[in-house]
């Protein structure tokens, strides 16, 4: 019945890497659902107390900005579900995630055909 969030490293086993995903864990009555911030940290500069990277890393305020960010909309979008006495999907707030770190492009394709046309040579 409870929703719960929090940012963990996702680290995998037999690794030789150094630098790992950041990933936002959703909670939805027991059952856990990775989301990924598409952003890195090594385990040395993550802070899972505070849930954010240390100031040793070179993108830490861009990376704990968008953390913030992140955990307010969920909250945001989790409290106003709640007033509709409803409760948002993994599906929503996956899709959320995406939009505010730019996973979802509409980008329409065009053919050089319609360049083309559409401009003027003068």
């Amino acid at each position: 019945m409870a929703i719960s969030t929090k940012f963990v490293l996702r680290k995998k086993r037999d690794s030789e890497e150094t630098q790992f995903p950041i990933m936002l864990q959703i909670i939805i009555d027991r059952k856990n659902l990775l989301v990924s911030t598409r952003k890195i940290c090594s385990e040395v500069q993550w802070q899972p107390k505070f849930q954010s990277v240390a100031k040793t890393h070179l993108k830490h305020k861009e990376i704990n900005l968008l953390l913030r960010t992140i955990e307010s909309e969920v909250d945001f979008m989790i409290i106003s579900y709640g007033k509709q006495n409803k409760r948002p999907s993994f599906d929503e707030i996956k899709a959320l995630v995406k939009k505010l770190t730019a996973g979802i492009r509409n980008l329409k394709r065009k053919s050089c055909l319609y360049f083309l046309k559409n401009t003027s040579l003068s």
